[in-house]
């Protein structure tokens, strides 16, 4: 379906003086520097300057930069357009502090610090446990964000209530139907589907490598792809999957859930999992809250549910998540837990019935250290940590282990006398971290190591295979 041409005038928006005004008063008030706002929206500090200069009132603004300024201010976009139309307020109630955008926004600044020390902590476990506790405390005393440090002292039922008032609208719908056979893209004015993807994004364009063009790829022969990608990019997307809704958004600290994700729950469904006997539920890495969230709701005697991230922006999306799909498991006993294996597991209640971990992949070879810096899918210590623990965290544990890790988690198997035993298929997927790929010696260095194969003549130059394993 192509986009109506007489609606392009929606995208770009004319914006009053007072608008402009007001635009830049938030921008100062977010904390954030206007170098660090424009990161965060997706903009450069030009655009910042003509969007907030007073004298360009008579020039309009992209849509696609207001949503930016959403993003960065940490509200939904409704907020700043209702600035532009109506010059109505954003809400400055006490309440809002504890509303899901404004703990994102905190969440953000918290997590941005996080992740830049976590990855430059070489410690032995014991001691990352206490050094991670006292730098996230220290961190969010700076900022002084008292509601997201009382985020886990909060009454559960309180916080969930809260999110469910408060989570955005979503600026793209994406069904997939199951078992990842079919995805349909919907928005205002725009739709279309794909059969068999390769990915949840199957789009090869920007890729490395081949003579493919937007005629051969799945995504960019659609007239609508335009808006679908730019929705996609800077928007809130919402994955319906089986009837389950999950919120999703372009964060640096937020993978979406991936074919891998949803092979690994195929996995696990055929294998009977989960059953009748599991009465808690550890999801661990938890990201978006899918696995967890979808496992729990197919769980009829569930009662204890814990998600577990090492960073806040995830936490919150997948108490959110829970929050969206809460109806049918309301007595379901949720808590969620900052900091993966680095806060302690023993806070946790152990050991849980059924454990599973989709972890980071990426393995930081010895030549490529700053990888790490790159994103919340470089590391393969979550994935070892998991293995070496797993009696002691859970009755039922099951990782998803990609062949590009595939040497790691061996090696922390054999450590602990523990086994890697195979359920479901092997599955051959395309490699798609855009900052790995950017570097192609790192590319380089997995392919002779064999841990990714190279083949040019595909539409995805790069491929891994994943499986899904119970640890025992």
């Amino acid at each position: 379906m192509q986009g109506n041409p007489k609606r392009e005038s929606t995208y770009n928006l004319r914006c009053s003086v007072d608008a402009r005004r007001r635009l830049a008063e938030l921008r100062a008030n977010s904390g954030l520097s206007p170098k660090d706002f424009a990161t965060v929206a997706g903009v450069s500090t030009h655009t910042l300057r003509n969007v907030e200069n007073p004298d360009l009132a008579s020039s309009r603004v992209q849509r696609k930069t207001l949503i930016g300024y959403a993003k960065a201010l940490g509200v939904p976009l409704e907020q700043v357009l209702n600035i532009i139309h109506s010059e109505a307020p954003v809400s400055r109630d006490p309440e809002s502090q504890h509303q899901f955008s404004a703990l994102l926004r905190m969440a953000r600044r918290v997590d941005g610090e996080l992740i830049r020390v976590i990855r430059e902590l070489t410690l032995e476990e014991s001691e990352l446990i206490s050094t991670y506790a006292s730098l996230r405390r220290g961190i969010v005393a700076e900022h002084q964000f008292e509601s997201l440090r009382k985020i886990q002292e909060m009454d559960t039922k309180q916080l969930l209530s809260v999110l469910a008032q408060s989570i955005p609208n979503s600026d793209l719908r994406i069904q997939i139907r199951s078992p990842f056979r079919e995805v349909e893209y919907s928005c205002e004015g725009a739709s279309f589907r794909i059969v068999n993807p390769l990915l949840l994004w199957d789009c090869h364009c920007q890729a490395p490598g081949g003579s493919f063009t937007p005629r051969t790829c799945p995504i960019h022969k659609h007239d609508a792809a335009a808006e679908v990608s730019k929705r996609f990019g800077s928007g809130d997307v919402l994955l319906v999957h089986a009837g389950n809704k999950f919120l999703w958004r372009d964060e640096a600290e937020l993978w979406p859930p991936s074919v891998d994700s949803f092979r690994m729950l195929q996995d696990l469904r055929a294998e009977g999992v989960p059953s009748d006997t599991v009465r808690s539920l550890l999801d661990l890495g938890s990201g978006t809250g899918f696995l967890g969230i979808s496992l729990a709701l197919a769980s009829p005697k569930l009662e204890v549910l814990a998600f577990s991230d090492w960073l806040y922006v995830p936490l919150l999306y997948s108490l959110a998540n829970w929050a969206a799909n809460q109806s049918r498991r309301s007595y379901v006993n949720v808590s969620a837990h900052l900091g993966v294996f680095t806060s302690g597991l023993d806070k946790l209640q152990l050991p849980y019935d059924l454990v599973i971990c989709a972890p980071p992949y990426l393995p930081i070879l010895p030549d490529f250290r700053t990888l790490a810096w790159s994103g919340t899918v470089a590391g393969t210590d979550l994935l070892c940590h998991v293995i070496r623990n797993a009696k002691r965290i859970g009755r039922e544990v099951y990782v998803l282990i990609s062949d590009l890790a595939w040497p790691e988690a061996k090696t922390a198997a054999s450590s602990a006398g523990m086994t890697l035993q195979p359920i479901g298929k092997t599955r051959l997927i395309p490699f798609r971290v855009p900052y790995a790929l950017s570097n192609q010696d790192y590319m380089n260095a997995l392919v002779k190591d064999l841990r990714i194969t190279d083949d040019a003549k595909k539409r995805h130059r790069y491929w891994h295979s994943v499986r899904t394993y119970r640890v025992g």
